[in-house]
């Protein structure tokens, strides 16, 4: 570990013991268009023993940078925690460790304003969103188990057209609640 990784993670556990807000500025677009590039998260580290719930946007610390997902799922391993985690933009779920974890995403600070994403309001909407992505990735997991239980490694492009399109439209229906000018 290099001196400015090992500096990182002790700034990280004093932040987490002393607690508060801090405000992040974000870069990239996994969390469009809830979290533009142009946005800031303000993040909360999480008490002692506390879990994050399905719905809760996490920051985490993988592969040295911090990224900022949606949690769709909690997998347990005897006693260690996983988290699988996606971000609303793109395809792709991971798992994720407890460990990884940096702290839970309260608010975002846009040019619009301020949006309390642990209001009521908002843990509604994205706990329900990150149920919808739960649902999703699950439902097509097991369809393309399916697929390949019954076509094996053909392809029939009738099929594969189909299973595409309909995933990209699944895909993008969450993404309408989250829309604002």
């Amino acid at each position: 570990m290099s001196d400015f990784e090992h500096i990182k993670n002790q700034y990280i556990e004093f932040w987490k013991v002393s607690g508060g807000e801090k405000v992040f500025k974000t870069k990239g677009t996994s969390m469009l268009p809830l979290i533009r590039e142009s946005s800031s998260i303000g993040v909360e580290p999480l008490a002692q023993g506390e879990e994050l719930k399905v719905g809760d946007i996490a920051l985490f610390n993988r592969n040295d940078c911090f990224i900022a997902h949606r949690i769709i799922g909690k997998v347990r391993n005897g006693t260690a925690l996983y988290y699988k985690e996606k971000g609303d933009h793109g395809f792709s779920v991971s798992t994720i460790n407890q460990d990884q974890v940096v702290g839970r995403v309260v608010r975002i600070y846009t040019d619009a304003g301020t949006i309390n994403v642990a209001g009521p309001l908002w843990s509604a909407i994205n706990c329900a969103a990150g149920y919808y992505w739960q649902f999703h990735a699950e439902s097509f997991a097991l369809l393309s188990r399916f697929k390949k239980k019954l076509l094996g490694s053909r392809t029939v492009p009738l099929i594969s057209n189909a299973y595409s399109r309909l995933y990209n439209v699944l895909s993008k229906l969450p993404t309408l609640m989250f829309r604002r000018k």
